[in-house]
């Protein structure tokens, strides 16, 4: 895994070097990005630099908490209601995904549904949290 501060190149697959030549199967690039160009170096020769190439928004991964929900009192919405963002694999903010998330109250380990609600944006805020 090769590393910057604004970026992180994966190889997911493995490479073979036949005739001379590393065939790199699968390397990801986790954030997007415009105009990257990728660099190979080996002992001894001079370092190559590849074409520029743009790395687009993947598709919905998974969730993420941004804020967590504050104290409540019974029947009242909570102190601080929980945003939700929506993040493709390489952990980037998708900006708009038509996707239905639901919300479930997990009390001494049983989880109890209390409401489900549909986005279409990727950072959601939900604002109709309550204790009951």
């Amino acid at each position: 895994v090769a590393t910057h501060a604004n970026f992180s190149l994966i190889p997911l697959g493995v490479f073979a070097s036949t005739d001379g030549a590393v065939h790199f199967t699968s390397l990801a690039v986790l954030q997007l990005g415009f105009r990257y160009r990728l660099e190979f170096s080996s002992p001894g020769l001079p370092t190559l630099t590849s074409a520029t190439f743009d790395n687009f928004l993947g598709a919905p991964y998974r969730l993420d908490v941004s804020v967590d929900p504050g104290n409540g009192i019974a029947g009242g919405s909570l102190s601080q209601q929980p945003v939700v963002r929506v993040l493709d694999k390489g952990g980037n903010l998708v900006p708009s995904s038509a996707i239905t998330v639901s919300v479930a109250l997990d009390t001494s380990g049983s989880t109890e549904r209390f409401d489900t609600f549909a986005t279409d944006l990727a950072l959601s805020s939900y604002t109709g949290a309550q204790c009951a």
